[in-house]
């Protein structure tokens, strides 16, 4: 799969998915949106890795364009094989229709959220689950915090390393970020003693842009 060659998972992240092919993964990757994006991403790279994967398209069904949206699209398909295990990766809202399936296989939930405390509404369909993947450590503290007591695996985004060249994706920085990298050809030059604020999101209300 060419698109998938420069995807890669964090080391050992997949072993849970080891003895359960094929996977059925429903996200919103046919979506405009973070979620989408992502969804892609872990779609590629769950691939690239070996892992079969039957994709189940929920929220709205766009036909975006470039490699990653087609590539995404192509794994969907037929009911085929029963899989052995479900990912829902939607926010944990989206989970109720697909909840039954934990009777049939195991579900794992993978869902993001922002602050350090989830909505009640969350904590009740997150612990509905066989178990849990978040992106970050910061994001299974918020987990448990609010009262979610399923296992929870972290399991980093997947990165296409081309965005980030000056980044050793096994751990560490290759070499010091330097005007002319990645921000250097946006920003120019930028000092030391600079401050740089960074903030990726959509832009809506909800995110609060007035805050910047």
């Amino acid at each position: 799969v060419p698109v998938a060659r420069p995807l890669h998972l964090a080391a050992g992240n997949l072993r849970i998915l080891a003895d359960a092919p094929p996977l059925l993964y429903i996200s919103q990757h046919r979506c405009r949106s973070g979620y989408g994006e992502a969804a892609r991403l872990q779609l590629c790279a769950l691939v690239s890795a070996g892992q079969r994967v039957r994709a189940q398209a929920a929220g709205a069904k766009m036909d975006l364009p470039g490699p990653l949206a087609e590539f995404a699209r192509s794994l969907e398909g037929g009911a085929g094989a029963a899989p052995k295990a479900v990912v829902l990766h939607l926010t944990a809202k989206a989970f109720k229709p697909f909840l039954q399936l934990k009777d049939m296989t195991p579900v794992i939930g993978l869902a993001v959220w922002e602050t350090t405390r989830i909505p009640d509404e969350w904590v009740h369909n997150l612990n509905q689950c066989t178990r849990l993947w978040v992106p970050s450590e910061y994001q299974k503290a918020a987990y448990e915090r609010s009262g979610v007591v399923r296992p929870i695996d972290v399991v980093p985004f997947a990165i296409p390393p081309h965005v980030f060249p000056h980044e050793d994706l096994t751990g560490g920085l290759k070499a010091r970020q330097r005007p002319g990298g990645v921000l250097g050809n946006e920003l120019g030059s930028i000092g030391d003693n600079t401050r740089v604020f960074l903030s990726i999101f959509q832009w809506q209300h909800r995110k609060n842009p007035e805050g910047l």
